[in-house]
């Protein structure tokens, strides 16, 4: 079952080198941007003059550039590495529809004979307790929770070549520094781009001091005792006087000036903003208790800014219960074992020197993030996420944090909500969960 992660470059744009060297050249070249695309076709001129930028300490210019890769096989501990980078794209294999006991997992190196016996035999159990519940009818996005950070991930990863630069970066010279697997996709997304863009990697190997720490590979503690959790919304701020900045703004758009004069105290003179205006206004949640999988599904949403602790501080003894496993005793007393097994088998690993306790993270422990997002972001969050479609645990997240957006700053968050809430009309097609008007009339009086 143990697989190894292999990445390929599936699409790079062949003028990627003369895109780039076009736009180290526009600020300084006379002619119009169409005569200086034409005039850029001497490859080894085009090389001399990136390098030169490059050194000069000017980045931007080589975000023309863009790579596509495929990511097979990988452990679910790299695929939550790479989805942190928020300047990327990304399209996952979903763990809600697609039955991962055949996928495999991910064996870290350097264990001696025993430790590796013991590693295999457990994942092996987990994989086995995951294939149990799928049996016994608990639906496959409930059934993943037990499975552990090594199961093999497939994703795709879109990105321009300045983030790349900052993604090899911080593995190489940060965080992914001592995680094996991280270094052998490094070394294979290096071989895949220097045919194609060898100037990127001396820049690469240049240390940066903001390349992040070191990942820890083992967990500051192992609780004796798990106990399920809930996860819970806190609202830690929110854009002082949101009215005033939104009228303001409204004002400046459609008159010219801003009008900083408008009471924030009622409703707002504009009921339908511009999206860029909702940009002004945003809000900062603390989300306790939330999934490993559930920071996913968070991390997936590209426009805020978001903290997620590094995963040796995810709390092993806490993890989230679905209801399809609660209303079953007999699944919940061994899916409450699997958990604490996992616990157990973790301190026997350690003793037997495991190089890395953190592939061993269960998808249903839980971490606690911090999360800012704008207005305009918000309503796009909510419409996704408040959806009946929407994974549970994300969905009730969501819906918290309206409800305590709506109590704290009606005005701007009043008609957010579900797609069918907010236009009237339900974007799912045949997969819509048919409840349309119960829908709307529910998140009305949210």
């Amino acid at each position: 079952m143990g697989n190894d992660p292999i990445v390929k470059l599936v699409e790079a744009n062949a003028s990627n080198e003369r895109l780039c060297a076009c736009a180290a050249r526009i600020s300084t070249t006379e002619g119009t941007s169409i005569e200086i695309h034409g005039q850029s076709v001497d490859e080894a001129k085009n090389r001399k003059l990136i390098k030169k930028v490059f050194m000069s300490g000017h980045h931007s210019f080589i975000e023309h550039a863009v790579f596509t890769f495929a990511f097979c096989n990988v452990s679910a501990l790299a695929e939550q590495f790479f989805i942190e980078f928020r300047l990327a794209s990304f399209t996952v294999k979903s763990r809600r529809y697609v039955n991962f006991s055949k996928l495999g997992y991910y064996v870290p190196p350097g264990m001696e004979y025993a430790c590796l016996e013991a590693y295999k035999s457990h994942v092996g159990h987990l994989f086995a307790e995951y294939r149990a519940f799928v049996d016994a009818g608990i639906p496959l996005e409930d059934a993943r929770f037990v499975l552990p950070y090594c199961f093999s991930s497939n994703f795709y990863c879109t990105v321009n070549a300045r983030e790349l630069v900052h993604i090899l970066k911080t593995i190489k010279h940060g965080r992914g520094k001592n995680i094996p697997e991280l270094q052998d996709i490094y070394n294979q997304i290096v071989a895949e781009i220097e045919p194609n863009f060898p100037e990127l990697l001396d820049e690469v190997s240049i240390a940066k001091k903001d390349a992040g720490r070191e990942i820890a590979c083992h967990f500051d503690y192992v609780p004796n005792h798990a106990r399920a959790a809930e996860g819970r919304c806190e609202l830690i701020s929110c854009t002082d006087q949101p009215n005033r900045i939104l009228n303001a703004s409204q004002s400046l758009l459609e008159n010219g000036y801003a009008d900083y004069h408008v009471s924030g105290d009622g409703d707002p003179a504009f009921m339908h903003f511009s999206p860029r205006v909702m940009e002004n206004i945003n809000a900062t949640f603390a989300i306790h208790d939330v999934s490993l999988s559930g920071v996913t599904h968070l991390a997936r949403h590209r426009m805020q800014t978001i903290i997620i602790p590094p995963y040796q501080k995810a709390h092993l003894g806490r993890y989230v219960v679905p209801a399809s496993i609660m209303e079953k005793p007999g699944m919940l007393k061994r899916y409450e074992e699997a958990f604490e097994q996992n616990i157990e088998s973790i301190n026997a690993l350690r003793d037997l020197g495991i190089p890395n306790e953190l592939y061993l993270c269960l998808s249903g422990n839980t971490l606690d993030v911090i999360s800012t997002m704008n207005a305009r972001e918000y309503r796009l969050f909510f419409s996704l996420r408040c959806c009946n479609r929407a994974q549970w645990e994300i969905q009730g997240i969501a819906k918290e944090m309206l409800r305590m957006l709506r109590r704290a700053q009606p005005t701007p968050y009043a008609d957010m909500g579900p797609s069918c809430h907010a236009s009237g009309r339900c974007p799912e097609g045949k997969l819509s969960c048919g409840r349309l008007a119960e829908t709307i009339e529910r998140y009305k009086t949210l």
